[in-house]
């Protein structure tokens, strides 16, 4: 027998304030808010293999899948009390019908948005002394010249995925998504908790927004080969230098003149 767990979605572009969001909202005792998910992986790779696994089937039945699919969600959390779902995953803005099919409701995904030459600017940061200097070993690795613009281009690998996904999602489902612009969480946190609350449609809880605590701990060095990605301040404060001054003029114009932040008057 299914649960009845409320399913909720939370998306974005790396580095743009989704883990301190989720650990703001993980102090509704009714909100379990996970960290990076494997939920949508494993979903999308049934989907994938479906016709290998019923290829000697001599009868097919359509809804057998999105049934497998349904209890898949619900026992991924079965351990889990709370009755309220955040499932963290950069691919579900993609997968508005998948979802909508699945769970028989029209889903709700948050997605937090930040400037570009920000998120590189924060990449950035992450490589500087006394941190790992993960860019820099995979460019000597490579035999690529160190400079920012090559770090840049590393870095933005690690954004085509989010941002095609969000854009997806952007064009064609807008009204099942809640943009959250990282400025506003550091600028005025209840206001974004407000947000959030009336876009899900769930009970207010009054939430601290001080002594932060990350809910669910990720392994970031083995996830991803960089260590600090998804710390966090136990104050929401913005302490980092412009991304002007980190990246450079030219390199900042560079890529703000890319224009690359599509959503940026639709907030």
């Amino acid at each position: 027998m299914l649960t009845k767990k409320k399913f909720y979605f939370l998306s974005g572009i790396p580095r743009s304030g989704s883990t301190v969001l989720s650990s703001i909202l993980a102090q509704n005792p009714n909100i379990y808010a996970s960290g990076t998910s494997c939920l949508f992986n494993i979903c999308d790779d049934l989907i994938k293999r479906w016709p290998e696994y019923t290829i000697n089937y001599d009868k097919q039945i359509p809804e057998q899948i999105t049934n497998t699919l349904r209890y898949i969600f619900d026992g991924f959390y079965n351990h889990i009390n709370n009755p309220i779902i955040l499932d963290k995953s950069r691919a579900w803005p993609s997968r508005v019908p998948g979802i909508k099919e699945i769970l028989c409701v029209s889903p709700k995904i948050i997605v937090t948005v930040r400037d570009i030459p920000d998120v590189l600017a924060s990449y950035l940061l992450l490589n500087r002394p006394p941190k790992q200097a993960y860019i820099d070993k995979h460019l000597l690795r490579t035999a690529v010249t160190l400079n920012d613009y090559n770090r840049c281009e590393y870095v933005f690998r690690f954004l085509n995925y989010p941002l095609t996904s969000f854009k997806t999602g952007y064009m064609n489902f807008r009204s099942n998504l809640l943009l959250i612009d990282y400025n506003e969480i550091v600028n005025d946190p209840k206001e974004v908790i407000n947000k959030v609350y009336n876009f899900l449609e769930i009970p207010y809880f009054e939430h601290t927004f001080k002594d932060l605590v990350i809910n669910e701990t990720e392994n970031d060095l083995k996830a991803y080969g960089i260590n600090g990605l998804h710390e966090i301040r136990p104050v929401i404060k913005k302490t980092s230098p412009p991304a002007e001054e980190v990246l450079g003029k030219s390199l900042y114009n560079l890529y703000k003149n890319k224009k690359m932040e599509f959503w940026k008057n639709n907030l």
